[in-house]
């Protein structure tokens, strides 16, 4: 250490080594991470104070940088807090002050270093001002004996005795046009300067986070405490994530997002939504396919507002609205439920279609009953015209299928349950997959003619044949009316 005095003005300064070398990840500190690390020492979390500020100096003037006068040039930058100053040591010292991590930003003790032999690398003129102090880096060179080179040590040029200041600075001095356009770029990525993101827009206090409906479509934004930074997908809402939540969203560089993290916080906060207004846009399928519509909500076990998420639901696709089941064995239930004249929605993502399940919204086997109570009609109690129609049952299924059927063959008059009679079913089969045993279950206003008898009857028939479900509702209405046709036109004929 080297040490000069100025008696006159009590000033000392001395060069402190530092144990960094110039090129300790030299490739993940370019002029952005100076201007980012650099401003957010200043953040009132992290300095204790109450606010801060970014100025250029243009024309021998310090103005807000927001004034920024692109004809001017740049001369100096200052970044300013009035909080509570730091000691020059941590200039030099791999440690970090910051303990609340609810709060600050930064924890691994690099920042104020890793600035400084960054800046040196893009040939930054920086200074740093505190209490009573100022420190400016500089490279040293050592001589390494077993690898014959030289290489660059950071190190500080410490003066003390200075008259003291409120909070702290980082001053630029001659910046680069490069380093003018990151600092610029505040006035987008830093959430203090966004005038599109008012107070009044916040729309939802989720504990520290805070959430914002973006004014312009679904244009959302992660800000991860004040600085905004991308994700790999768009997202609906802006929301800025606080707390010691939010280290974890950033790789150690804070170069990019940790795509699962962000996942589970966003998780957090849309199941805490209490918005009808919010929600909609999330469960719309005809919105753009954002972050939020994919996230997977299976998780989760609660809700905080889910009769309001089901109110959401219903106002964007009816009252008659259910979910749709997304197993491929149910698909038949899908169709049988819109048979009964529900419009059946399987258009959402899983995510979300698992989200609307937890809320309570009802999904089409929740709302389609196949084992309903039948009043039957015997066949001796049948009129004559239908008897003989019901009778045709026995020519069918050598017909179809080459060989008789076990069916038996039930006439009814009306299907109810507990919300009362069903009315969307003309037949209805059950089997077993081990059993040749089966019950067919046919509405009695088939009878009215031979063709819509044996059209539902050789329909209902295939399935305890094949022991299959139908997939499509114009499937199995196709597969009915051919099948009656024919089998109208076989036993007409075989009769003649």
């Amino acid at each position: 250490m080297s040490v000069s005095s100025d008696n006159d003005k009590k000033l000392e300064t001395r060069i402190e080594k530092t144990w960094a070398t110039l090129d300790y990840r030299a490739e993940k500190w370019g002029v952005e991470r100076i201007a980012y690390d650099g401003i957010q020492n200043h953040f009132p979390e992290d300095c204790g104070g109450t606010g801060y500020g970014v100025f250029f100096l243009q024309d021998n003037e310090w103005i807000d940088f927001q004034q920024y006068e692109p004809s001017k040039q740049v001369e100096e930058i200052c970044f300013t807090d009035d909080g509570e100053g730091y000691d020059s040591i941590y200039t030099v010292l791999r440690h970090s002050s910051k303990t609340d991590r609810e709060t600050q930003t930064g924890k691994f003790g690099e920042g104020l270093k890793m600035i400084s032999a960054a800046s040196l690398n893009h040939s930054e003129d920086i200074a740093f001002f505190s209490q009573n102090w100022s420190a400016s880096p500089l490279a040293k060179k050592i001589y390494l004996p077993k690898e014959k080179k030289h290489i660059d040590t950071l190190c500080q040029k410490i003066t003390t005795g200075l008259d003291r200041i409120e909070g702290s600075r980082t001053l630029f001095r001659n910046p680069s046009q490069e380093l003018v356009e990151q600092v610029l770029s505040f006035k987008e990525r830093i959430i203090d300067f966004r005038d599109d993101l008012p107070a009044r827009e916040i729309v939802r206090l989720h504990g520290k986070h805070r959430v914002f409906r973006p004014k312009k479509g679904q244009n959302g934004e992660l800000f991860v405490k004040r600085i905004k930074y991308s994700t790999a997908e768009p997202l609906y809402l802006s929301y800025q994530i606080n707390g010691t939540k939010a280290d974890s969203l950033l790789s150690p560089d804070r170069d990019h997002v940790i795509d699962y993290n962000l996942e589970q916080q966003i998780k957090e906060i849309i199941t805490n939504l209490n918005d009808v207004e919010l929600m909609k846009p999330l469960l719309d399928d005809s919105t753009p396919d954002f972050h939020e519509k994919n996230i997977a909500f299976d998780s989760i076990d609660s809700l905080r507002s889910p009769n309001k998420w089901i109110k959401a639901f219903h106002e964007l696709y009816g009252d008659k609205a259910i979910l749709a089941e997304k197993d491929k064995r149910k698909k038949n239930v899908n169709c049988d439920a819109a048979t009964n004249g529900y419009k059946v929605v399987d258009s959402l993502s899983r995510g979300v279609h698992s989200l609307l399940k937890l809320a309570g919204v009802k999904v089409a086997g929740d709302c389609v009953d196949y084992r309903p109570k039948y009043e039957i009609i015997k066949p001796d109690e049948l009129a004559e015209s239908q008897r003989k129609i019901y009778e045709l049952h026995r020519f069918v299924a050598p017909i179809i299928f080459g060989e008789q059927t076990s069916a038996k063959i039930h006439i009814f008059s009306s299907a109810y349950n507990n919300q009362g009679e069903l009315t969307w079913f003309n037949g209805m089969s059950y089997w077993k997959e081990d059993d040749d045993n089966s019950d067919v279950y046919i509405r009695l206003d088939r009878l009215d003619s031979p063709t819509t008898f044996l059209s539902t009857l050789s329909h209902e028939l295939t399935h305890t044949q094949t022991k299959a479900v139908d997939k499509t509702t114009e499937f199995e209405d196709g597969l009915t009316e051919a099948l009656g046709n024919a089998l109208t036109y076989i036993l007409t004929n075989t009769k003649q």
